[in-house]
């Protein structure tokens, strides 16, 4: 198959604060629209896309770049382009983070494989790949034009085997279309067999106006109702996070992409770290359904993150609690992060990892 240079449109964009799953504060898109038509994809809605801006440039200190926000980047439209980026990326110090459906066909994988693995010595990228279904019928109605899931699977292997540290997302999970747990543990187990070392999952934004597409046209019309449940949504949700939680702990997956670390003799280095802990500790809240908590760590990790100043300074000379959403619970957290490089708090979450107790009995929708 021969495969054309496209036309360069390259567009930085930058978040006001870090995308705590993905670890990255600028993406960069190399098409106007993505060549795929999954149907609950709502990042071409401007409602969606709130809080994403133009950027002139990418930043001066090294970060992770992330790629697939919008659109697809590992397809055949802009594969060269892509290729050239992520080698000029490297040149510079950046890391990767990359989120793809793509089928790295022999094509296009020594494309992508040889600019891929020039990162991985100095541990500056990961790629996850989406899987929702492994049925092909329903693959074909949700995510109409993308590659089948067996071939996913394949990209995925082929990632791993080149030492490429790779995950799945299991992403949006729907209640009434793609929840079968049976069916998720499954596609969990055979990502782990290809390589997969974490496992992010959610469910759909049930917002009726960045999703409106969705829920007026098909499949989206059939579970239309259930979203407007919210009481049986949130009781369904808690029992796949349950099932799910349980399967990724006791097969040794990560529930969170480990975060790139740059430069560990940076006086900045302890930030990056301690908005990690934050985060992830905001993560479980999340899962717990703990919303205050979720919250207060989350607000925190931000103040972290964004910080101008060495966070260990700030705590040697007792000017943290001078920050407002930093209170003695977190600020406990923040010095034990310093002082030994982990949260006691965290480690045991990871070992004890469950989900609020009084799930009903697990039947579809």
């Amino acid at each position: 198959m021969h495969l054309k240079n496209p036309v360069p449109q390259i567009q930085i964009y930058s978040l006001k604060n870090i995308d705590y799953w993905y670890w990255c504060r600028y993406y960069i898109e190399t098409q106007q629209t993505c060549c795929y038509k999954c149907s609950y994809c709502n990042t071409q809605n401007p409602l969606a896309t709130e809080g994403l801006y133009n950027s002139r440039g990418l930043p001066e200190k090294k970060e992770t770049i992330g790629f697939g926000l919008l659109n697809e980047p590992l397809d055949r439209r802009s594969i060269f382009l892509t290729a050239e980026i992520f080698k000029t990326l490297y040149e510079h110090g950046y890391g990767l983070n990359i989120l793809t459906k793509s089928d790295i066909d022999e094509t296009i994988e020594e494309l992508v494989l040889s600019n891929l693995t020039q990162f991985i010595k100095s541990d500056r990228v990961r790629v996850t790949v989406t899987l929702i279904t492994l049925k092909q019928k329903l693959h074909s109605i949700l995510e109409e034009g993308t590659p089948e899931p067996e071939k996913r699977l394949q990209t995925l292997k082929k990632l791993s085997s080149a030492g490429i540290p790779t995950g799945v997302a299991i992403t949006p999970i729907i209640p009434g279309l793609n929840d079968d747990i049976d069916e998720i543990e499954e596609m969990i187990r055979k990502a782990a067999e290809n390589g997969a070392k974490w496992v992010l999952f959610s469910g759909l934004a049930s917002d009726h106006y960045s999703m409106k597409h969705f829920f007026e046209a098909e499949p989206g019309k059939r579970v239309a109702n259930l979203f407007n449940d919210k009481d049986r949504l949130e009781k369904r949700y808690r029992e796949i996070k349950q099932r799910v939680i349980k399967l990724i702990t006791e097969m040794g997956l990560h529930i969170r992409i480990p975060r790139i670390v740059f430069t560990p003799q940076d006086p900045f280095h302890m930030n990056y770290r301690v908005s990690e802990i934050l985060f992830n500790l905001s993560y479980i809240y999340e899962l717990h359904g703990e919303w205050f908590k979720m919250g207060m760590f989350r607000r925190a990790g931000a103040i972290i993150e964004n910080l101008t100043k060495p966070i260990k300074r700030l705590v040697l000379e007792g000017d943290l609690e001078y920050y407002r959403g930093i209170n003695p619970d977190v600020e406990s957290i923040i010095r034990e992060v310093i002082y030994t490089g982990d949260s006691k708090l965290y480690s045991y979450y990871l070992k004890n990892i469950t989900v609020s107790p009084g799930l009903a009995e697990i039947n579809n929708l």
